[in-house]
């Protein structure tokens, strides 16, 4: 005779029935941890130096299809914190309050700016097919395919109360030119915020050696002024991050 297994002998004491569910618990865990572990690599893919503004383009528009359930399971609690203090700043009167979301990608920030309740909003990201899928969601006045750079965005000067960028600070990502640009189409008076990783301010080359130094000339100059910086816990697993409002004078 054969000694029974572990498991025969926990089958035969509690029932095949709870030994199944326990394997199918820690199954699904492993499952999940292994897709998570997948879905930073998808990120941390985006964000390697050598890939380039245009190929990291192309790569949102091809996987715009997945970026939610991507952004899902790496809990990316970034575009929840930014609508928090979007609220914060505007207590009142949040439909009529004329936002412009940079690099808007599939709508996340926008959605979650909609359920406070701010529906004056537009949008605006590089990739095609990342537009699309924010589009379907209906909550956006107008949608502009136009990669934040040196370019013009076309867009008359001074005409948002607010612009909201979340994840557009990264290597192939927005370059200082870009958001030099987003600051000249705020009113006087309106706020540019910002949510991002704490870790990239010192990580990311032309953010911490351009953009960071640009802010900090136009300050010097009267021109924006740095009103709040806060932290918060979780910008997507395990990184940290940072909301800075800035006011545009």
């Amino acid at each position: 005779m054969f000694n029974d297994t572990p498991a025969q002998k926990y089958i035969s004491a509690t029932g095949c029935h709870e030994f199944l569910n326990m394997y199918a618990a820690t199954h699904d865990d492993r499952s999940a941890q292994l897709q998570l572990e997948e879905c930073l690599k998808v990120i941390a893919h985006r964000q390697s130096k050598g890939l380039g503004h245009t190929d990291c383009i192309e790569h949102y528009h091809k996987t715009s299809d997945e970026y939610d359930k991507v952004s899902n399971i790496v809990d990316y609690q970034a575009p929840v914190e930014l609508a928090r203090t979007m609220a914060d700043l505007f207590p009142d009167g949040r439909d009529k309050v004329k936002v412009l979301d940079a690099a808007a990608g599939t709508g996340l920030v926008g959605v979650e700016l909609f359920k406070v309740g701010f529906k004056n909003l537009d949008a605006v990201d590089a990739a095609e097919g990342m537009l699309a899928v924010a589009e379907s969601k209906h909550i956006y006045q107008r949608l502009i395919c136009q990669y934040l750079g040196e370019n013009k965005l076309g867009i008359d000067s001074r005409i948002y109360d607010a612009v909201t960028m979340c994840g557009g600070v990264g290597h192939n990502a927005v370059p200082a030119a870009g958001f030099k640009e987003l600051l000249t189409i705020i009113k006087p008076g309106g706020v540019f915020v910002n949510a991002t990783r704490v870790e990239n301010a010192s990580e990311i080359d032309e953010y911490r050696d351009t953009t960071l130094p640009l802010f900090e000339k136009l300050a010097e100059e009267g021109k924006l002024k740095l009103e709040t910086e806060r932290r918060f816990p979780v910008y997507l697993h395990g990184k940290e991050g940072v909301i800075s409002v800035y006011s545009v004078l």
